[in-house]
């Protein structure tokens, strides 16, 4: 028998409003995120927030380009035509990115990396590039140039140079991993937001947690 598909319910007030309310935040993938609960248990609410955030560092250590042997990081290094072996979590990244691309007709690509360092100085101020450089950036630019293999997990270059960043696509997957796992610790009434924004001060993780509630 299907499962009945779970709402989703807005809430119109402010949050300071909704008694037992608690709100943590972690700092992850370039931003910050929060995790705010509404639970009569502090102690269980803080475990929860912390697991969740345990799990938005597992994703960021396979999605971030910036750390060495992440799913990223070794696809970027991939030489062309090689088939490489990824982390499930990351293999639904790139076929996401992959069906959002077609769709756009190109508009939004996660490899667009080469394309704006062509813009940019080693400072970050803005340059002019050449016409032979945006050329050959060009030839390392698109979503077409990965292919990806559902049976064996893997992905394949067809050339040498691409740049992948996940960017919105890797920092929306972990909100919904996240949502999931405060799901399987019961928590009914929670916000999850995540922007390069001033936030509350980060909470210290309990050295043991206590596990989803059945």
């Amino acid at each position: 028998m299907a499962q009945p598909q779970q709402k989703t319910f807005l809430v119109d007030a402010g949050w300071d409003s909704i008694s037992e309310a608690h709100r943590f935040s972690h700092d992850a993938m370039a931003t910050t995120f929060e995790v705010i609960i509404a639970h009569n248990d502090t102690r269980y609410a803080r475990q929860a927030a912390a697991a969740a955030f345990d799990e938005l560092d597992r994703l960021e250590a396979e999605f971030s380009r910036f750390i060495e042997n992440s799913d990223i990081s070794r696809i970027n290094n991939l030489a062309a035509n090689q088939p490489l072996t990824i982390g499930l979590d990351t293999f639904e990244c790139l076929q996401l990115s992959a069906r959002i691309y077609g769709e756009t007709k190109g508009a939004f690509d996660i490899t667009v990396g080469s394309l704006l360092d062509c813009w940019l100085n080693d400072d970050k101020a803005m340059r002019t590039p050449s016409k032979e450089q945006l050329t050959l950036a060009r030839q390392h630019t698109g979503t077409h140039l990965f292919t990806l293999d559902e049976s064996e997990h893997t992905v394949r270059l067809s050339t040498d140079g691409v740049e992948i960043d996940l960017g919105a696509v890797g920092k929306g997957y972990a909100l919904g991993r996240m949502a999931k796992l405060l799901r399987d610790w019961s928590i009914d009434t929670a916000l999850i937001p995540a922007a390069s924004v001033r936030s509350w001060p980060s909470v210290r993780r309990p050295e043991q947690k206590a596990g989803p509630s059945r």
